[in-house]
């Protein structure tokens, strides 16, 4: 590993910082968070299913990770190697050798909070259920994560209408839930993070357009993760 992929991986493999972890070749993620590291291993907190069970893959599988820092999406490539229990459940892996920022202008995310309301499919009768006010968490031109009082599976798709957005306008969409984290046992919130699946092209761009402005705002303050 040469100095500048050491120095790096320790800007952007920070104790805390959530990852998004990927099992060989498959197209869904799963949410994790570094608990630990040191220069042989990366000691990541266990990933779950959608059931709550534990994702333990075999010795030597390969993973590939996905972290955000900086503004920016960065990826990068280890190997399953154990598993432990104590003090938590917890991944261990191989250090990375180097990682990669990997970032589009679709999958720039923001942090960021407005008002929106949301409509759950129901999955049985295919209607959509009472709409319901939250607020969101963070947005890209991919997707957007909000606020919800209860769990929605995997693959459930949601109606979302922001308020008036600068640039944009109301952005109205369906999306579909791709994970629903609940990120502190004794609070009943839930963190859903979807995808949109029918944002006009026009509508996307515009978004994009004032999240790059957002982020320029937030960079000339000053603030970073």
């Amino acid at each position: 590993m040469g100095e500048n992929d050491k120095m790096k991986l320790n800007q952007v493999l920070l104790i805390g910082k959530k990852v998004d972890l990927f099992v060989g070749d498959a197209e869904m993620s799963y949410a994790s968070r570094i608990e630990d590291l040191d220069e042989k291993h990366l000691i990541l907190a266990m990933p779950m299913d959608e059931k709550r069970r534990p994702i333990i893959p075999l010795a030597g599988t390969s993973i590939s990770g996905r972290v955000a820092a900086k503004y920016s999406m960065y990826k990068f490539n280890t190997v399953y190697q154990d598993k432990a229990s104590e003090p938590i459940p917890v991944w261990i892996v191989s250090m990375p050798q180097k990682i990669e920022k990997h970032q589009t202008r679709e999958f720039v995310r923001i942090p960021i909070t407005f008002p929106l309301q949301v409509q759950v499919e129901d999955v049985e009768s295919g209607d959509w259920m009472p709409p319901y006010r939250t607020k969101s968490i963070d947005v890209s031109g991919n997707g957007i994560r909000f606020f919800m009082n209860r769990h929605i599976s995997q693959g459930t798709k949601v109606l979302i209408k922001t308020e008036d957005l600068p640039i944009v306008g109301s952005v109205q969409a369906c999306c579909e839930v791709v994970r629903s984290e609940k990120p502190r046992f004794d609070e009943p919130v839930f963190w859903i993070a979807s995808k949109f699946i029918s944002l006009p092209k026009k509508t996307q761009l515009s978004l994009i357009r004032f999240i790059f402005q957002k982020q320029r705002e937030m960079i000339a303050k000053g603030i970073s993760e």
